[in-house]
């Protein structure tokens, strides 16, 4: 869910809170040290996404794994994998891991952060680069990334984005309640809403797909 020379990237902070905080910033472990969703395309659920967390700010690793497979009628149409270990050191976005396999089609990404910038391996096209020392991986479950340049978890590549708080909306979870949390959108080359609780939580995502559906986020 995930997404040469640097492109142009627009970002719009529509809430004090985001544009004061440290684009470096890690937050706690979320309570329990795991994130869960259910994924769910045209009220029929098709996967899974969930997020274990070791550590604290100072020592943190996030291991995501991302499972989803749509069938029309007896046939599977689209299958999608996604692994991943991401680790903050120091408060400090530090080393990132993905694999993804999609409908065969397999991605791998390594992404480490130096004094010189952030060198990534692999990717699409595959091949070496070096993006900027404050290139962060847009991986959704910390809210204060947003404030950096983006680049995308699964290919390697830097995003443009405009990004803007919409303030507080509901988000419906897993069991059917709904929530109210405050609602992030993503515009420009993808089309996302993230939603994050008053503790600063990833608690819910609504997302454009290529074929136009909504892909929609029910935490557990």
């Amino acid at each position: 869910m995930n997404h040469s020379p640097l492109p142009r990237r627009s970002v719009l902070l529509g809430v004090a809170a985001l544009a004061a905080a440290p684009a470096w910033a890690a937050p706690a472990p979320p309570a329990g040290g795991r994130i869960a969703f259910d994924v769910y395309r045209k009220g029929r659920k098709i996967g899974e996404h969930i997020l274990t967390f070791r550590g604290g700010p100072g020592a943190l690793t996030m291991e995501a794994r991302v499972q989803m497979a749509v069938a029309v009628g007896p046939v599977t149409v689209f299958r999608y994998r996604h692994q991943q270990t991401e680790t903050w050191t120091g408060g400090r976005f530090a080393t990132l891991e993905t694999s993804t396999v999609q409908n065969g089609d397999r991605i791998k990404v390594t992404a480490e952060r130096g004094d010189a910038g952030v060198r990534l391996e692999g990717g699409k096209p595959a091949g070496q680069r070096v993006l900027t020392a404050a290139a962060l991986p847009l991986t959704h479950w910390n809210r204060a990334s947003l404030n950096g340049p983006l680049f995308n978890p699964q290919d390697g590549k830097m995003m443009r984005l405009s990004i803007a708080s919409q303030g507080a909306a509901p988000v419906t979870l897993a069991d059917g309640r709904q929530i109210t949390a405050n609602r992030i959108a993503l515009s420009g080359e993808t089309s996302i809403e993230d939603w994050y609780d008053s503790a600063g939580a990833w608690t819910g995502l609504r997302a454009k797909a290529s074929d136009g559906s909504i892909i929609e986020y029910r935490r557990v």
